[in-house]
């Protein structure tokens, strides 16, 4: 049976997140703004760029940020510009809402994490300024120390083998001691790690240290150390200070701080955040003989790698701790989900199994948890995901019995805001088969028929005084599959967005544009100063040029579309969730289901036999031929007695009726009994002649109309 499923939601999911605001106001200066970037430095148009951000001009931004790109400056020195301009990053992500910017923007903070990177990771610049820091005068120890304090965390592994060493003297490590706390947050993920180690002198000075620093994350750490059997007194009192320190008198068990820490990551705590400069994060390690060492991952899933890893250790510490198997599961499920196209994840390695995996390897509990998770947390990826796991793996007791806060979460999910994750759950529901009554039962079917009969917001209207730029769009509109509808801003009702291109009186229409009755979003194609765009913002229109590119304009249209409750549907999608509703009402109704009320999708399911698809008209028709209903039955056999409809199509709804009267007896119209003889006596598709025939001997007619069939046949006298 079709599903459409989690990986076609996962990647909806993940396009999501690059939705552009739809009020948000852009032009496009093309050529003219490449001209004003020649002749100018990389600090220029590092200013510049920044400059139109603020002024809301993202494609001028995105012209001095493709200069940039273009110009002579390393990452190092692009690094740099930002390293020097507070909020910079801030400006630079939150333009990346506009299309225009989006790619650049994406290139510039690549290009911003290879300076970082290559900056502070330099192996030979940090042993300098170690050297410097264990053996120079003051002076050269403070220049050394704001060295490592810029290398950051990069600094770490050399930093542990020099304490580790016996070639280093005790003043030397004592000046290590002094200097680590300098290093804060930089610190305790690697000094976490080293409190693993087997040597019981460097995990005192490893405590002495995280609790100088005294951020609580370490908690959960040294609270695990100190459970080790092999302490010293002095190194279990050095932890315990240092636990004192970070956590206070009250300490929580090992598998409880460590389920609140995963928590932190999950929800992506500013605290824990790897260097906002870098496109990657340091994953660390602790191995014995070797010492400190890390694993870069992409930032975009770093947090939830440090949520699995601590999720992972509660679970170790505490077998019983449920919370933390839902926790795992939901950030395996969108650090997978998270994973940048192209990218690989060096923690789970290419031979890893799929989150899938450990989804379907759960029992609905923990999958109603993480699902519970997702709708609170609008998480589309996990959202999706547990509503697959629990469809394929739990039967219809479990999909409905309440978690331990007495939520339904795959009941409640038919009442999210994204249609898509709506008909994925009913449809669960619905193909679980359920055979008792169950709270929220009640939606179901509504759902259903709201998938059913599902339209897709393509109709663009096109208008305006400017009839050469109306053309242009009208082609843009044509190339990009969508339908067009004519008319003025009067019939902007029947359309989903209109595009409005206007040689003059911009504000004028503007303010005509905000008496209208329609929901559709308004593009207007006009030449205006800061007034109309002031204006344009508080309405909600998007203003764009009237030389704007196409492919500005057609991005346009597609984030008008993006605005729906099922945001990017095409009609190929609306149709599989056709398909999918009405393969499910077929199988409740072939399990002689007892729980819904099946006569509302009746109407729907009537409706969809003309429907242009093929496959949608066919799934509509088997439902049909399920039911031990009139309407139902007489609907299928009507489509199959139409003789403007294909023949394909014709037989297989003769047949669905054919056993829908087999199994119910006739309960077709006297009027559709004589069309089923007239289909079978006159000349006609042989095919569709044949299963009306099949029809016809279950109808069971008075024996003369075999006869008058019979005496036809004279060919064999």
């Amino acid at each position: 049976m079709l599903r459409i499923g989690y990986t076609g939601l996962v990647v909806f999911a993940a396009a999501l997140a690059f939705a552009v605001i739809p009020a948000a106001i852009v032009q496009a200066q093309g050529a003219d703004a490449q001209a004003q970037t020649a002749g100018k430095t990389p600090e220029d148009l590092w200013k510049d760029m920044l400059n139109y951000i603020n002024v809301a001009r993202p494609e001028l931004a995105a012209s001095y940020g493709q200069a940039l790109l273009s110009s002579t400056a390393t990452p190092e020195q692009v690094f740099e510009f930002q390293r020097t301009t507070p909020g910079s990053l801030n400006d630079i992500e939150r333009a990346m809402k506009s299309a225009v910017f989006r790619p650049i923007g994406q290139q510039v903070l690549a290009v911003i994490g290879k300076g970082y990177i290559g900056r502070k990771s330099d192996p030979k610049v940090i042993a300098e300024a170690l050297d410097s820091l264990m053996g120079g005068t003051l002076k050269g120890y403070e220049l050394s120390s704001a060295r490592l304090v810029e290398s950051g965390e990069f600094c770490m592994p050399q930093l542990m083998q020099k304490l580790a060493s016996q070639q280093v003297s005790e003043q030397q490590k004592d000046r290590i001691i002094a200097f680590l706390p300098n290093l804060k947050l930089d610190a305790v993920r690697p000094l976490c790690e080293a409190l693993r180690t087997e040597d019981l002198v460097l995990l005192e000075r490893v405590a002495v240290v995280l609790g100088q620093i005294g951020y609580p994350h370490a908690a959960p750490a040294l609270r695990e150390a100190l459970d080790r059997q092999d302490l010293l007194p002095r190194t279990r009192q050095a932890i315990e200070a240092a636990l004192l320190s970070v956590a206070g008198r009250s300490t929580p068990s090992v598998s409880n701080l460590y389920y609140d820490l995963a928590e932190k990551y999950y929800y992506r705590a500013e605290s824990l955040q790897s260097n906002p400069a870098g496109d990657v994060g340091n994953v660390w390690f602790w191995k014995q003989g070797l010492g400190l060492t890390f694993s870069p991952v992409p930032r975009d899933i770093f947090c939830d790698v440090y949520a699995m890893r601590c999720a992972r250790l509660a679970l170790k510490a505490d077998p019983k701790n449920a919370s933390a198997v839902s926790l795992w599961l939901a950030a395996n499920i969108r650090r997978q989900a998270s994973l940048p196209k192209g990218s690989a994840d060096p923690i789970m390695g290419e031979t890893a199994m799929p989150a899938e995996f450990y989804s379907l390897a759960s029992s609905a509990g923990y999958l109603q948890d993480v699902l519970a998770r997702g709708l609170k947390d609008n998480d589309l990826a996990v959202i999706t995901a547990a509503i697959d796991a629990l469809g394929k793996t739990a039967g219809a007791a479990n999909l409905v019995r309440p978690t331990a806060g007495g939520k339904q979460p795959l009941v409640e999910a038919m009442a999210y805001s994204n249609g898509r994750i709506r008909f994925f759950a009913a449809i669960t529901l619905a193909q679980a088969l359920p055979t008792q009554r169950f709270g929220g039962q009640e939606g179901v079917i509504p759902v259903l028929n709201d998938a059913i009969n599902l339209s897709i917001r393509n109709k663009v209207m096109v208008t305006g005084d400017d009839d050469t730029l109306v053309n242009k769009v009208k082609g843009i509109v044509r190339a990009g599959g969508w339908q067009l509808v004519e008319g003025s801003l009067a019939d902007a009702t029947n359309a989903d967005a209109v595009v409005f291109a206007r040689k003059k009186d911009a504000g004028e229409s503007l303010t005509a544009i905000r008496r209208l009755p329609s929901a559709a979003t308004v593009i207007l194609l006009a030449d205006e100063g800061d007034d109309v765009r002031r204006l344009a913002e508080r309405t909600g229109v998007v203003l764009l040029a009237a030389g704007s590119a196409d492919d500005i304009i057609k991005t346009a249209i597609q984030d008008a579309f993006s605005s729906a409750a099922t945001p990017g549907m095409t009609e190929q999608e609306a149709g599989d969730w056709a398909v999918q509703a009405a393969n499910a009402i077929e199988m409740l109704a072939s399990s002689k289901n007892t729980v819904f009320d099946l006569k509302a999708t009746v109407g729907p399911l009537t409706s969809r036999l003309g429907d242009q698809r093929e496959a949608v008209r066919l799934a509509a028709a088997a439902a049909l031929g399920a039911m031990e209903i009139a309407e139902a039955q007489q609907a299928v056999a009507g489509l199959g007695l139409d003789a403007q409809a294909p023949n394909a199509i014709r037989v297989a709804a003769l047949n669905y009726a054919s056993e829908s009267t087999r199994r119910f007896s006739n309960m077709l119209t006297e009027s559709q009994q004589q069309a089923v003889l007239d289909v079978v006596m006159k000349p006609g598709d042989t095919d569709v002649r044949q299963a009306a025939a099949r029809l016809l001997g279950i109808l069971n007619l008075p024996s003369e109309k075999i006869k008058d069939l019979i005496l036809q046949a004279g060919a064999v006298d």
